[in-house]
């Protein structure tokens, strides 16, 4: 069960409300009761004084008491890779978990293990993993970023774990099974059914940091400045203690420009800790962001204590908020009224394969060019959204459509986790989805965007709403 977080009154930022009994922004709380509900709500039930001051966890195997944490670092596994094909299925046997088989050839990651997916069943990838010796005492987590279909992982001929879909990253603790300072070897079989592209689709990672980090980082923003970031903190040791969250914001255009600097301070218990942090930025500094004006913000996170960093991550959102017209039938973006025009990505941009940035960008400003605004794709690459949220266009992302039943529910409900702080995202195609998954996109997008329901599309529900209505005939391509 995950803990949460017990959050010490802040002398500056954070007030209690004698009427709500929630802890809100002093400059800003009836704003924040009104946009951030459901979060303070959480807030109000489980906050708490936190007891006397004491050390964070420290993971202290191999490590001298004088050693500094420095946040994270990452290294992307992207050469030395070899794949074999196993049309037979004889890999196993063989021992191919331990030792790369002679007839392994060179591979490209990410990539796909054919080119035309026609009749691979198995393929298995292999890699060394060089693991710095300045990582010594840090936790070290494998990065997925997509493995196309079901994957099976071993780092020196052990099992390290397993997992099922292609298209959203997954990760594992590694840092008992690898040597660090020296060379390890990573297999990986990949597994599908007949027609699936099988491959490392995106990009592999080794990143280390405290054994407490920063697990997931859910930014939400409105139209006013405001952000408030879901936060899980994951402490893998047996040890609670005192660290601070510390977030700043600063436009991408003008990375030094600061425009935001919030803190928090947290009581951190063993396994999972949840909390929200409020920030804001003033109006003075807010540039919405809009199709003609896509304007965005990099949103950095460190989770520290005293001089030590224990991690980081980096999200970019932007400030916008959409409303929706019941008699007119309309969305709005910023109060303006958008005349939307939607088109589908072709199959190649739906897959989930590895990206070409440039051919992505020049493919979206084509469409813009020619009118369109909104983007309908199913299991987009990540790179498309990131290059949707530069470029000014909406998204309305959905799984991808030969999926059925529960595989494709849990893979919309992976998507949505993956995507939902992009700036572009209008909303989600949820297709013929049942009531549970539904509601379960409701709760994993805190009701923030759109959802479309139906074989194509036919139904809409608005944000803050569960009612469905018909969609506008433009939110739709032509030939729905």
């Amino acid at each position: 069960m995950a803990a949460v977080l017990q959050l010490p009154p802040h002398p500056t930022k954070y007030v209690l409300d004698s009427a709500s009994g929630n802890h809100v922004m002093q400059h800003s709380a009836n704003a924040y009761l009104s946009f951030f509900a459901p979060l303070l709500l959480l807030a109000s039930i489980t906050t708490a004084p936190a007891p006397a001051a004491a050390k964070p966890p420290r993971n202290n195997n191999n490590r001298t008491e004088k050693a500094h944490r420095n946040g994270r670092s990452a290294l992307t596994i992207s050469t030395g890779w070899k794949i074999a094909l196993d049309a037979s299925d004889v890999g196993m046997k063989a021992g191919w978990q331990s030792n790369v088989p002679a007839a392994a050839t060179g591979a490209t990651v990410p990539g796909y293990a054919t080119p035309d997916h026609s009749n691979t069943r198995i393929a298995w990838y292999w890699a060394p993993l060089d693991v710095p010796a300045e990582w010594k005492g840090q936790t070290v987590r494998l990065v997925f970023h997509a493995a196309a279909e079901n994957a099976m992982i071993w780092i020196n001929g052990k099992l390290i774990g397993e997992h099922v879909g292609g298209t959203t990253p997954f990760d594992f603790n590694v840092t008992k099974s690898i040597t660090i300072g020296g060379t390890n070897l990573l297999a990986v079989q990949l597994s599908g059914a007949p027609g699936d592209p099988i491959g490392l689709t995106q990009p592999v990672e080794l990143i280390s940091h405290d054994e407490a980090y920063i697990a997931r980082s859910y930014p939400q923003t409105d139209g006013f400045g405001r952000i408030a970031a879901d936060i899980l903190l994951l402490n893998t040791s047996q040890s609670t203690g005192d660290a601070t969250l510390e977030s700043r914001v600063t436009p991408v255009q003008n990375p030094t420009h600061i425009v935001s600097l919030s803190n928090q301070n947290l009581h951190v218990t063993p396994g999972e800790n949840v909390t929200q942090f409020f920030s804001t930025v003033k109006k003075s500094e807010v540039t919405l962001w809009s199709l003609d004006n896509p304007s965005l913000y990099r949103y950095h996170l460190a989770f520290r204590q005293d001089s030590d960093i224990l991690d980081t991550i980096d999200s970019v959102v932007g400030f916008r908020y959409f409303a929706f017209s019941n008699s007119e039938k309309s969305i709005s973006l910023n109060g303006v009224k958008l005349q939307l025009s939607a088109f589908v990505a072709p199959p190649e941009f739906s897959a989930p394969g590895p990206g070409k940035a440039e051919e992505f960008k020049a493919y979206v400003q084509a469409q813009k060019q020619a009118g369109f605004n909104v983007l309908l794709i199913s299991a987009p690459n990540p790179t498309l959204l990131d290059i949707a949220d530069s470029e000014g266009i909406l998204v309305v992302e959905g799984g991808r459509p030969a999926l059925i039943g529960a595989r494709h529910e849990d893979e919309i409900k992976s998507l949505v986790a993956r995507d939902r702080s992009h700036v572009c995202i209008l909303g989600w195609q949820a297709g013929t989805g049942s009531k549970e998954l539904i509601s379960s996109l409701i709760a994993l997008d805190n009701n923030n965007h759109f959802i479309l329901t139906g074989e194509h599309n036919e139904n809409l529900i608005p944000p803050g709403s569960t009612t469905p209505i018909t969609t506008p005939a433009t939110l739709l391509p032509s030939g729905h």
